[in-house]
């Protein structure tokens, strides 16, 4: 069977060999040309129904003689235009860049925003050109809109696959800061609930299934205040939303976050404060620390970004200018972040709170 043309169809019957394989899993093995990845994101965009009926659990069990009948989506055409926009490049050599993404920035062309987003301003700086059907050159790993922080971009294919790589064998570190509404009782914790997307609301993801991608967040808290806590989080898992949908379901959502219960700010004891968060434009969660192997060199590479002003507003009214200063020095958040997670200290070199440090965890983010 040659692969199929886009927008064309086909209909599978579950053989007995792949009794009981996921949804994704059976199409990656019966599709020809198609991966696991690929199956994931078709299941998901609606490309795909079980005797009919649309199905969008990628991981729907499925048994002997069962129907699918299976849409292959269309191409993308490489949209990417160079745009010069403004990027904080906290350090660059000739085979990546590690970027301070600001809040509101899309990572890459999607539905809905064909322009303006961080890979049009990668090939407009370094000419990073996407190949067919290609809108993310460069692109390893993603943050959501609203999430500020730290992301590393490759400038070439093979930098581009070393990374890729380590991301999905779990050889990335990332911790990030997130403001929640709520003070967790306990000073740590994990939640390890695997993800799905919501089977009601298709730009949501929920937790609360039982079903989905497995999924680890290790929580700990850095600051306590009125209503308000400041959580420091390491993901070992990278899915979308997790960060979210992992607090919202622990029961203390990342403030301002509308989509899973961020805007419940009855819970903040001050009115200032209140008001404050009601002006707040994004989910208040910030990429602070961001850890792996250079791609070429071998070396160990860590970095450390301060939240952006926005958020530092928020944090210096809810916890106090103490902590506000601790938040906003490299060197002084990133020791912090290393007595939580056992990380070695940040060393000496680069601006910015850029610092090589010889170690890096196994962390995945998609």
């Amino acid at each position: 069977m040659n692969t199929p043309l886009p927008g064309s169809s086909l209909s599978l019957v579950v053989p007995p060999e792949l009794d009981g394989q996921r949804l994704d899993s059976l199409l990656a093995a019966l599709v020809p040309g198609l991966s696991r990845s690929a199956a994931a994101h078709a299941v998901e965009g609606g490309f795909v129904a079980l005797a009919g009926v649309p199905c969008l659990k990628t991981a729907r069990r499925l048994a002997t003689g069962d129907l699918v009948q299976y849409t292959s989506p269309p191409l993308l055409e490489p949209t990417a235009a160079p745009e010069d926009l403004p990027l904080n490049v906290l350090y660059e050599d000739g085979s990546l860049a590690v970027l301070d993404k600001a809040p509101g920035m899309v990572v890459h062309p999607a539905r809905g925003h064909a322009s303006g987003t961080l890979v049009n301003a990668l090939v407009f700086r370094w000419g990073l050109t996407p190949g067919v059907g290609d809108l993310r050159p460069g692109i390893v790993h993603r943050l959501d809109k609203g999430t500020s922080g730290l992301l590393v971009v490759a400038r070439n294919a093979q930098a581009k696959e070393a990374l890729q790589q380590d991301f999905l064998g779990r050889r990335v570190e990332k911790i990030y800061l997130a403001l929640c509404l709520g003070v967790p009782k306990a000073d740590a914790g994990f939640c390890d609930a695997p993800i799905e997307r919501h089977p009601r609301d298709r730009k949501r993801y929920t937790s609360r299934t039982g079903e989905g991608r497995s999924a680890l967040t290790e929580w700990k808290v850095l600051h306590r205040g009125p209503g308000l806590s400041l959580l420091a989080i390491r993901l070992h898992t990278g899915r979308t939303h997790q960060i979210r949908v992992h607090l919202s379901d622990l029961g203390f959502p990342v403030a301002c976050d509308e989509d899973y219960g961020g805007l419940a700010f009855g819970r903040v004891n001050t009115r200032p404060l209140r008001d404050l968060l009601a002006r707040q434009q994004r989910p208040l969660l910030h990429a602070t620390s961001l850890a792996f192997t250079h791609p070429v060199s071998g070396d160990q590479m860590r970095f450390c970004a301060p939240p952006p002003p926005d958020m530092q507003e928020v944090l210096a009214q809810a916890f106090g200018a103490e902590a506000r200063a601790e938040l906003t020095d490299s060197r002084r958040l990133g020791s912090v972040l290393g007595g939580l997670f056992g990380l070695l200290p940040l060393g000496d070199g680069l601006d910015a709170g850029l610092h090589a440090a010889p170690q890096v965890d196994d962390l995945f983010e998609g």
